[in-house]
């Protein structure tokens, strides 16, 4: 296998391997307490002797280990499984596999897959998350098509695969031969399929998931609503969405932020700052996801002092510290009129984010300083941050309005020769733009 570490962490000793005996008495509160607040340690050593007599609650350490994002921890439990004479059991082994793949440590996990005695369904699925949760969704699709046998969470992990990298077709068509092999499809795997339909805008085949979530008493679940209204106003049919949303028999925060991004995003800036307020006064507590769509209809409506009193709220719940929240501030106050602002919420940023960067220089290029623009992209190569076609329009726009022609072309040519990003439509338009301003109207033709 590989070489594990002297236990540093959890100073043990070892006892003698024990037949493994799998206890039902009721786990200790305080054991599963420690655990799941990380504090791992102090758990096996408050209850060593429990943990030798039933192994099985290692399943609660390797719990914690994922919470505490421990890889190192994850392994001394492993030798420490491994002496119980334990490994063998597919409980146990099943939450070791679990651990490494949430962990990311997904070649770790194939090889503990592949020296597992007891393998089970639950195995196979653990490990088709580790892939999908790396990216790789050909191994993904690999494990899956090898599996002599799949429950739900099979399916529901490969269609929420599919879709969560925007390959909806293939999780529509998934869910099509889920259901025609007899499997009973349950709220996650809906609300996977209706994100799909969403990411389409395929409002016809919403509408048919639609007809099956009634049809199997979905309608009112809490999940399966949300992601039906979200369909249908990303689809464009804002009022069918709501009819969804204020038919749900209990709100929730995730409803009321699915009917405020759904306003905000069909034009209707005013009525979702209508629903944040209504969303507040119900005494729900705005996370993030309020705060992005909320601002950014302040940036649309250009209201100032509505987008400074929201901003204070987002400060209070520790929400400025989010990406999305920090990009939507930036473009807020630059619409606003008010670009120091938007300096300032940038200069606070916590993490290097390639969506901050671009938003900051699209500021910038909104008002008309493109030298500046062009000088925060240099500093964004310098900290070794790879720029996105949005971070080329951003600039292609910035050196368009301020007609810096040379520099604009130098840009775009780099975006093509040294990125490798294929210009699209609003790339081209800028470029044409900035020729036209330049008085090239030849070239821009």
């Amino acid at each position: 296998m590989y070489c594990l570490r002297p236990l540093s962490y959890l100073s043990l000793r070892f006892p003698t391997p024990r037949p493994l005996s799998i206890k039902t008495h009721t786990i200790p509160n305080e054991f599963n307490n420690l655990c799941s607040k990380g504090r791992l340690k102090e758990a096996f050593e408050a209850f060593e002797s429990e943990i030798w007599s039933d192994p099985s609650l290692f399943s609660h350490l390797l719990y914690g280990c994922v919470q505490t994002r421990s890889f190192s921890v994850a392994k001394q439990l492993h030798s420490l499984i491994i002496t119980s004479g334990c490994s063998s059991d597919k409980f146990i082994s099943n939450h070791l596999l679990n651990a490494y793949a949430k962990l990311g440590e997904v070649e770790t996990a194939v090889t503990l897959f592949g020296i597992m005695p007891r393998k089970n369904i639950m195995s196979c699925n653990i490990l088709i998350g580790g892939y999908i949760q790396n990216g790789d969704l050909e191994k993904a699709g690999q494990m899956f098509d090898e599996m002599p046998e799949r429950n739900v969470a099979t399916w529901n992990a490969m269609v929420t695969g599919m879709t969560q990298f925007e390959f909806n077709e293939e999780g529509l068509s998934l869910f099509s031969q889920m259901h025609g092999l007899g499997f009973m499809p349950d709220e996650f795997t809906l609300g996977s399929v209706l994100r799909g339909c969403a990411g389409l805008k395929g409002l016809n085949a919403g509408k048919q998931v639609h007809g099956y979530v009634v049809k199997t008493g979905f309608e009112f679940n809490l999940v399966v609503g949300s992601s039906l209204a979200h369909m249908y106003m990303k689809s464009g049919s804002l009022g069918e969405g709501e009819i969804v949303i204020k038919a749900m028999p209990i709100r929730s925060v995730v409803a009321c932020n699915t009917l405020i991004a759904g306003r905000a995003q069909n034009g209707c800036s005013e009525g979702a700052l209508d629903q944040y307020n209504i969303m507040r006064m119900a005494g729900f507590r705005p996370d993030k996801i309020t705060f992005v769509s909320v601002i950014s209809s302040c940036s649309e409506l250009a209201t100032l002092g509505q987008g400074q009193q929201i901003h204070a709220e987002a400060i209070k719940t520790g929400a400025t510290m989010v990406v999305g929240v920090i990009s939507s501030l930036i473009s807020m106050y630059s619409r606003c009129g008010c670009l120091e602002e938007s300096v300032k919420a940038f200069s606070e940023r916590v993490e290097a984010d390639v969506v901050l960067w671009s938003s900051m220089i699209a500021a910038y290029g909104f008002h008309g300083k493109g030298e500046e623009a062009i000088e925060l992209f240099n500093r964004m190569e310098q900290e070794g941050l790879e720029a996105n076609d949005v971070t080329f329009l951003s600039l292609l726009y910035a050196c368009s309005h301020c007609g810096l022609k040379d520099k604009g072309i130098k840009i775009f040519n780099l975006m093509i020769e040294m990125y490798g990003l294929e210009p699209q439509v609003k790339h081209y338009t800028c470029v044409v733009d900035l020729l036209g301003r330049s008085g090239c109207l030849e070239e821009a033709e």
